[in-house]
Order: C-alpha cells, then structure tokens, then sequence
C-alpha cells in the first residue's frame, strides 16, 4: 500500500507540473557499474544498472515539490556473489528505491518539508558525530560516498530564519522508527561477527556454553511514544559558524540482550538465548567551523546518552563520546588536500560511584584532490587509518568528463588490517572499479 501511494504521489507532481501555473523540471542519469575482485576468484564485485529521475515542480510561488526515483539492475549469478547477495538471494536484483519525495511550503520567515527526505547535520567531511537523523543502508556499501547510503525516511521538517535571518532554527519530527538495513552474511560485505564464547562466568562460576538460540529482532512499535524528534539551532559570529543540536531518537543499531538457562546451580552447562533490541538515545550535539583564507576548520562532537546511563547494564551500551575534527587548505586554485582526526570513547557510565575503564577509537583521514585539462579530469587519493586497530582504507579515483553530460571514472579501493576490525573484515574485498555515467 505505501509504495502505491508513493507511485501516485509521483505521478500527481508530473500532473501538477503540465498546468499553466506550474513549472516542472525533470532531469536524471543513467549510471553503469562495475567492480572486479583484485585477489583470488578475481570475481565480478559489482555489476550494476541504474537508472535515476529527479522531479522538481513548482506549484505555487511558495509551495513546490520534489522527487528522486532510483531504478537499480544487479547482475549476479554463481560467478558473483557479491552481486547476488548484496541485495538478495535472487540471481538478478531489480529494485525500485524511493529516494525522495516531499514537498516545500514557504510561510514569512518559516519553511516547512513534510515527505520522505534526507537530513544532514554537522560540519566534518566524513563520519559526522551529530550526524544521526537518517538510517543507513550498508548492503551496497559506497566507499566513494557514504552519504549515499543513507536512508530517507518520512518526516516533518520545520525552519525558521529569526532576527534577519541571523538565527536559524530547524526542528524535524519522525513518527516512527525506521532501522539501518544490513547485507546477508553471505554477502561480501557482511560485517564480522565473532563467536559466541565456549564458556561464560554467571555469578562467579564458569559455565559450558551448550547452545545458542537467536530470537527475531523486537523493534520498536508504531506508536506516537515510539516518534523521534530534534532541534538544532544555528548561526554566525566574527566569521565562526557554529550550532547546537539535540536529537530523541532510537539507537539505529540493536544490543543482543542475553538471557541464560542453567541446568544446575553450580558450574555445568548454560544455554543462552539471544534477543536483539532496539533502545532510546539522547544525542546532544556541537559544531564549529572557521574560514581564514584558503583554510577551513571544523570541529564537531555529539554526546551519545543510552538507557544504561550508570553503566551498570551489560546488554545496553553506555554512554559515549563521539568527536572530529577537520581541515581543508586550498591552494593552486585546482588542489585541495584534506585532513580529519576523529575518535570515539566508549563506556563513559554516570554512575560517580563507579569508576570503569573506557576504551578509544581515534581515526585519521587525509585525502587530495586535484582538476586538470581545464577541469576536465578529477582525480583524488585518500585513506583512513584506525589507530587502536590498525586497519586501514585507501581509496584512488580518476573521472573525465568527456561533455557536460558524459563522463567516466576508474580506480580502486584496498583494503587491509586483522580479521574483525572495521575495514580488516573487507581485506579480501580490494577491487578496481568503472563507472560510465550519463546526465541529462
């Protein structure tokens, strides 16, 4: 039923679009990609058509309207796994994605948003911390983009431009939870998951694990108390840039909440049942970024507040920290090197009676970028390193526009680090990539 209303909904802003009073744009591209293994079977990782529209109509002189469609063909068979199984069990995937679709009301100094659309807070290039609004879809995994992995979702979205403009506030409301979307374990960019452990200590005795049994994931009902909401108010002085943000929300990632049955009250056997759950998050959030010159600065951080705010609840995460900061410099006119360091500290309990350890995950970025043959030909080169885990990605990538509305892109993306880190679990997922695209 959702999908026929939105088709319908798209086919009411093409009608709105023909009569007198409207204009309608319509514009899109056509997008061939692929990717081929670089380590044994030397496979096809990525085989794909996709075929994009975007629908922008204005109705009135304050209420407009706007839609992107993606069309998407996968090849996959016993030869490409990778491609079968990113987006299903099938040997060819066709699906229709929905990417946006809303329309824009302007009333004096407020600017309403009311459909599915896609949010963006912060300031930092990459990994935002106060960037949580969307869920993600990690089953294509877009190293070149992340931001288009994310999600839209429906929402109302409200701004209002107080004091000439010089204060903006912008308020968003999500009537109910949507989740990220993961790749089947058999994909190949299934993320790691460690085995359960042998045994167990359960009030000071050591148990034999006999077995484990997961339940479905219990999601969160679609109820008004179930609806997310946030605010983030922003603005400028003496050339910063700044706002603040705080976000009620559902943790888009589920803990597995354990529930264990032993069969004696001593050391013995213990089977475990495991039941992934959603759970409540505050996110308060930080931003600051500064030009001087052909230099940007930014900084960000978001406080992540979890149910467990004592620390005390071994299934529910504690509170942590999340924060980056970042630096562009421009020089040359056509270059542009970039440099972010970002980290994460975990288990950051409440509880002031209880001292307990955290744990640090600290990130460095660096990419350059550079236009040639009068900005023609783009190349760039980056990579991510992980402190702690030591794992690693880098990426290259060189595109030519042969016209205003063709152009075609090569490179690669290696991989590396120990099995169960974030990009190490990839290591055998180093590639070269193509992609031919068409604009019109």
């Amino acid at each position: 039923m959702r999908a026929k209303i939105m088709i319908l909904s798209i086919i009411l802003i093409v009608l709105l679009g023909v009569n007198g009073a409207a204009q309608t744009e319509l514009n899109g591209s056509i997008d061939n990609q692929a990717s081929v293994r670089l380590n044994d079977p030397f496979d096809f990782m990525k085989l794909n058509e996709v075929f994009t529209l975007k629908i922008n109509s204005s109705i009135e002189d304050n209420v407009s309207a706007y839609a992107e469609l993606d069309l998407k063909h996968a090849y996959g068979n016993d030869d490409m796994p990778g491609s079968t199984l990113q987006y299903g069990d099938t040997d060819n995937y066709f699906g229709v994605n929905l990417k946006e679709l809303y329309i824009d009301m302007a009333i004096g100094i407020f600017d309403f948003r009311l459909g599915s659309q896609l949010v963006s807070w912060g300031k930092v290039d990459a990994f935002a911390p106060t960037d949580n609004i969307n869920p993600m879809d990690y089953r294509g995994f877009d190293i070149l983009d992340f931001s288009n992995m994310k999600i839209a979702i429906p929402m109302l979205k409200a701004d209002a431009y107080l004091f000439d403009y010089y204060l903006h506030i912008e308020g968003i409301y999500i009537p109910y939870f949507f989740e990220s979307v993961y790749p089947g374990q058999d994909s190949d960019w299934a993320f790691y998951q460690p085995p359960f452990p042998e045994t167990i200590v359960i009030g000071g005795s050591t148990y034999t694990v006999d077995s484990v049994t997961p339940n479905p994931t219990v999601y969160p009902s679609k109820r008004l108390a179930h609806s997310e909401a946030g605010v983030r108010a922003a603005s400028s002085m003496g050339g910063y840039d700044f706002s603040g943000s705080y976000f009620y929300t559902w943790d888009d990632n589920p803990t597995a909440n354990q529930e264990f049955a032993l069969d004696s009250p001593g050391p013995g056997e213990v089977t475990v049942t495991v039941t992934p759950r959603y759970h409540r998050l505050h996110i308060i959030g930080l931003d600051l970024a500064k030009a001087i010159g052909e230099l940007s600065l930014r900084t960000e951080c978001a406080f992540f507040i979890t149910e467990d705010t004592q620390g005390e609840d071994s299934d529910i995460a504690d509170p942590y920290l999340r924060w980056a900061i970042g630096a562009d410099y421009a020089f040359f006119t056509d270059y542009s090197i970039n440099l972010q360091f970002s980290g994460e500290i975990t288990g950051i309990g409440l509880n002031s009676n209880t001292l307990k350890p955290v744990d640090t995950l600290n990130t460095i970025i660096v990419g350059l970028t550079g236009n040639f043959l009068e900005e023609r030909l783009y190349a760039e080169v980056g990579a991510i390193y992980e402190l702690e885990d030591e794992d690693y990605l880098i990426i290259t990538k060189v595109e030519y526009d042969f016209s205003d509305s063709l152009s075609l892109a090569a490179g690669a993306h290696i991989f590396g680090g120990d099995r169960g880190t974030q990009f190490g679990s990839f290591d055998e997922n180093d590639a070269l990539f193509i992609n031919a695209k068409y604009s019109f």
